[in-house]
């Protein structure tokens, strides 16, 4: 892990969620690394006990499919803290496998409500702070891995263009308060994908070169979507 040169995030704070695995983890880390306070918000509690021993970060448990949960969160952080610079939404819920006409409506809607719901529920209490903040922000939203060969499930593809949509929207309307709003679009990110997804990807016709991100790729433009600096980008989805 480096850091992008010019990149200050001193006397910010920042919240991950899903920030205990993967390219949450990553990202929590780089913003730690650019001097940001971090709080991760996770549902796996081992996980938050070892990146809060690793890292020193604050941790709050959370199930992202409660919007009581979410908000108790977005509070603890207010209690903390006092205040909200930076939002990432990196939480993820493997869907089940399983072709369209055979999911569960039970399965499609714990999938959305992890995903999108979860998503929306975090980017409006975080605009609410930033907004009480008065001194602007920066949110940004991570999809899922999109690679070659891979397929996603209905109900993940569902919550992916509601994100799209949601990034649209937010941006549009929390423009006037200087927060920002932009998405990255993963590829074939190593520390994501499954062993069958693996396997998958190095069989696929359209893989050639360089096969396999790392969470550092995703890390690196993140934080340049993160930079306080970097306040004319927004609305924006970044493909990694």
């Amino acid at each position: 892990m480096g850091g992008l040169p010019g990149v200050d995030l001193e006397g910010r704070v920042a919240l991950v969620t899903g920030g205990a695995h993967g390219l949450g983890a990553a990202i929590a880390e780089w913003l730690g690394s650019a001097g940001a306070e971090v709080m991760l918000a996770d549902g796996d509690r081992d996980a938050l006990e070892r990146m809060r021993v690793r890292s020193a970060f604050a941790t709050f448990e959370c199930d992202f499919a409660s919007p009581a949960g979410i908000v108790e969160a977005f509070t603890a952080l207010k209690e903390r803290f006092g205040r909200l610079d930076v939002l990432v939404c990196a939480q993820r819920r493997r869907p089940p496998a399983g072709p369209l006409l055979e999911i569960s409506f039970d399965d499609y809607r714990r999938t959305m409500a992890a995903e999108l719901d979860a998503s929306f529920l975090c980017v409006q209490q975080a605009g609410r702070l930033m907004r009480a903040g008065g001194a602007g922000g920066r949110i940004v939203l991570v999809a899922t891995a999109n690679a070659p060969g891979v397929r996603r499930g209905a109900g993940r593809e569902v919550a992916e263009a509601g994100l799209r949509g949601l990034v649209t929207a937010a941006a549009a309307e929390l423009a006037p308060e200087r927060i920002t709003v932009n998405a990255i679009l993963p590829g074939a990110i190593r520390s994501e994908l499954s062993a069958d997804e693996l396997e998958a990807i190095a069989a696929s016709p359209l893989a050639a070169g360089r096969m396999l991100g790392e969470p550092d790729d995703v890390a690196r433009a993140a934080l340049w979507l993160l930079d306080p600096d970097n306040s004319y980008v927004t609305g924006t989805l970044v493909t990694v």
